[in-house]
């Protein structure tokens, strides 16, 4: 199983109390927008949430010496109570929305007691949630960050762990949240493997990684703040365990992202959006009403331009989707010609799990970025093969046992059991034989 060794650290004070505030206000406050029943009440709520927000983002704590957490978590409470209050007193808010804000009133006031900590004045730089001592030192107020650090450590360990049985390798890790600037509307990631400035130095034999994850603290609301949790699982998932079967140095993608951002991202995704449905590891960090704002991120991610700022962002987002559904089709193919008394649904789950568990081992395998884009061509171009060229229906039969397609699942089955430099030299051959 893979080991992942974290070092975490965050926002500075000011930014950590925006962060904190925000959060405090989508958890607790964001959910009564869906109670309203009357436009009145929709109304309150909506006043109430602008409120909120404005004093959470930019309130007059902030720019106050020496201001605590607490000061700026009461006014913003403080100043959404009076947004209710004032519509209450001009009978515009009914008797049961009236017992739904009590309620959330009470639940985030009881919340922010907890937040309060001494330690918050004398920390003006937030010197990490895991200290560079490594004493592990569980924080109050990022609480939440730290708990989906750890969340996200069992995600990728129980992922790899269960497609990839015999992978022991070690991945340490230095990840920093930072704010993005006030205009911005979407969270960020970036992992580089070079020690990047002012940054930690990592020690040690186990692999390094260094990843950013950029929040919008101008614009933080429920759309923004639960991708979170997706952006961390792509970035180590995907990225601090690249190549981790290789002898050389790592490589970061320059040109085209269709391998890691379309291909091996699309399993991700779908294995994070199983473990939050079925309330596995993450629990209630990411409920389940946080699905649809994971997956419109996830669904807008080919608009975004990429950090690599590659003008083939678009496509390859796309183009290794399309290789990702190949996959599936190579493993009913797979699997119909080993096992066709199978129930259908039976197929399609482990159809499924063998092309996430293909995914991963090419993930971890030594190959560059030429040789990752080749996979990906590759795979695409099989697709015409699952085609009956008289109907354009998709068979999933079999093909000649000596075609191609045939030969792809093969080797993609081999390399599960062996992703070293034994699979690596079967799996270049047959990419070489299919692209020349």
């Amino acid at each position: 199983m893979i080991e992942l060794h974290f070092h975490v650290s965050a926002f500075p004070h000011v930014d950590r109390m925006r962060f904190v505030a925000q959060e405090m206000v989508i958890r607790f406050l964001e959910p009564i927008i869906n109670l309203a029943k009357s436009w009145q009440d929709r109304e309150t709520a909506t006043q109430i949430l602008e409120t909120a927000y404005r004093q959470a983002r930019g309130g007059p704590v902030l720019r106050m010496r020496d201001a605590a957490l607490h000061q700026h978590l009461d006014e913003t409470v403080r100043k959404a109570a009076a947004e209710w209050d004032d519509r209450s007193r001009h009978g515009l808010v009914s008797e049961p929305f009236t017992k739904v804000l009590e309620g959330a009133f009470s639940k985030l006031r009881a919340a922010l007691g907890r937040q309060r900590c001494d330690d918050c004045e004398a920390d003006k730089l937030c010197g990490g949630i895991l200290p560079a001592q490594r004493i592990e030192v569980e924080p109050r107020c990022l609480n939440s960050l730290y708990q989906l650090v750890k969340a996200s450590a069992t995600f990728t360990r129980d992922l790899y762990g269960r497609y990839l049985v015999g992978l022991t390798n070690a991945v340490q890790i230095d990840l920093h949240f930072t704010p993005e600037p006030d205009l911005a509307n979407r969270i960020t990631g970036v992992t580089e493997f070079t020690l990047p400035d002012a940054r930690l130095a990592l020690a040690g034999k186990a692999i390094p990684s260094w990843v950013s994850l950029g929040v919008p603290l101008g614009t933080l609301s429920a759309a923004e703040y639960f991708p979170i949790v997706y952006v961390m699982a792509h970035e180590v998932a995907v990225h601090t365990v690249q190549e981790l079967l290789g002898e050389r140095g790592r490589r970061h993608t320059k040109d085209r992202v269709a391998f890691a951002e379309g291909l091996v991202d699309q399993v991700i995704y779908d294995e994070l959006r199983e473990t939050v449905r079925h309330e596995r590891t993450f629990g209630s960090l990411v409920p389940a009403y946080a699905l649809p704002y994971i997956e419109a991120f996830h669904s807008s991610r080919g608009e975004t331009g990429g950090a690599q700022k590659t003008p083939f962002w678009k496509p390859d987002i796309g183009f290794g989707r399309k290789a990702y559904e190949v996959l599936l089709k190579l493993g009913s193919f797979s699997l119909r010609v080993s096992a066709n008394d199978m129930e259908p649904t039976a197929v399609e789950q482990e159809a499924r799990e063998w092309a996430h568990g293909a995914a991963l081992a090419l993930n971890v395998m030594a190959l560059s970025e030429n040789e990752r884009q080749g996979v990906v061509d590759a795979l695409a171009s099989l697709d015409d093969e699952f085609l009956d060229k008289r109907d354009g229906v998709a068979q999933l039969d079999a093909p000649d046992p000596g075609s191609t397609v045939a030969r792809w699942a093969e080797v993609l089955a081999e390399i599960q059991e062996i992703p070293g430099p034994t699979g690596r030299k079967l799996l270049l051959e047959l990419l070489y034989f299919t692209l020349a």
